[in-house]
């Protein structure tokens, strides 16, 4: 199985879906999975050349408590994203 964290096709860079990972371990607790799923979507752009004010889109998945997961996201997408957000589906 092959996983590519981001991919360039022409001027996009097309990030695939990233886990609240931290060297392949699960962090600890919802918004520590948000912080590192971020941080991870961020090293992905970085390698690129890019910041995360390059996002334009995000599309997130959620399990569990989905309206407590959707306000910590949107809380970590304030801190992360500030000024011009991106378009966001959850």
């Amino acid at each position: 199985f092959h996983f590519v964290p981001g991919r360039v096709a022409g001027n996009l860079l097309f990030v695939s879906g990233q886990l609240g990972t931290h060297n392949r371990v699960l962090a600890d607790g919802l918004e520590a999975q948000i912080e590192a799923a971020l941080a991870n979507v961020g090293r992905v752009l970085a390698e690129a050349g890019l910041g995360m004010d390059a996002i334009v889109e995000i599309g997130s998945f959620h399990v569990g408590d989905v309206s407590a997961h959707v306000q910590a996201f949107a809380a970590a997408m304030k801190r992360h994203l500030p000024g011009n957000p991106p378009a966001w589906t959850a």
